[in-house]
């Protein structure tokens, strides 16, 4: 193998520049992190990545969840509990100033066997979700790490991930 065609694995779907395509696979939890010392609300939720097609854990904040809910809510993509089809997120910009726009897949798509039975043996949402609140807590009383804006690989320990 050569080393600069090496891509480390994770459990962590991380948004690209451009088109990302995900299966949102189970219902996202409402968490409060930290940004610049100040409270902020994110979700964390798993999504099976389209690119490699593993099932991961994806942190996103209010804009992407706003757009998931106009979809729910939707006359020709409302869903009930999880969406029966693909999410296409559009990144664009960085920092402060990143968008992102969620689109539906134009089909519906079920879940592959092999699919089900990853997802069947996750977690539930919920430990992680504490542990990531639990880690923001703690720091807000030790007062010993700076304020989380959001949460990757190298932010929680393996032991922390539900896979």
């Amino acid at each position: 193998m050569q080393y600069k065609s090496f891509k480390p694995q994770s459990n962590f779907y991380k948004l690209s520049e451009g088109e990302n395509k995900l299966r949102l696979v189970g219902e996202a939890e409402m968490f409060i992190s930290e940004y610049q010392g100040k409270p902020t609300t994110r979700f964390a939720a798993y999504v099976i990545d389209r690119v490699d097609g593993q099932v991961k854990l994806f942190t996103f904040g209010s804009q992407i969840m706003g757009q998931i809910a106009s979809l729910a809510n939707g006359s020709e993509y409302g869903f009930d509990d999880l969406p029966p089809y693909d999410l296409i997120v559009h990144k664009t910009g960085s920092g402060m100033a990143t968008e992102y726009k969620v689109t539906p897949a134009r089909k519906d798509t079920a879940l592959t066997q092999e699919e089900q039975k990853a997802i069947a043996e996750l977690k539930p949402i919920t430990e992680l979700v504490q542990k990531l609140s639990n880690k923001v807590v703690a720091g807000e009383q030790n007062n010993a790490q700076p304020p989380i804006e959001s949460y990757e690989e190298n932010e929680i320990s393996v032991a922390d991930i539900p896979f």
